[in-house]
């Protein structure tokens, strides 16, 4: 399947935006089992534990590869995709 030439530019942001979202609310909650919300996303991303830096920056890695193989619809349905796979990681951690 062919994509746009900025598609994978607008799905490392749209990425990040996640990210930056789960780094804001673990520094102001700083707890374990919470849940957090995104915007422009009805799915929520269930935390029972604090993700590092790190380990973000390597699902992101993995969920871009399989993005370039298998690419959303659109960007936001790749955001929700996103969370998804972030709590899929978390069962298997």
């Amino acid at each position: 399947m062919k994509f746009h030439a900025n598609f994978i530019s607008d799905l490392d942001k749209k990425i990040q935006e996640i990210i930056d979202t789960i780094m804001s609310e673990e520094n102001e909650m700083s707890m374990q089992g919470m849940v957090i919300s995104f915007k422009n996303s009805k799915l929520k991303l269930n935390l029972r534990r604090n993700l590092s830096v790190i380990e973000l920056k390597k699902l992101k890695q993995e969920f871009i590869s399989i993005c370039k193989s298998h690419p959303p619809k659109t960007i936001d349905d790749a955001g929700d995709s996103f969370i998804g796979y972030l709590q899929m990681a978390l069962e298997r951690l």
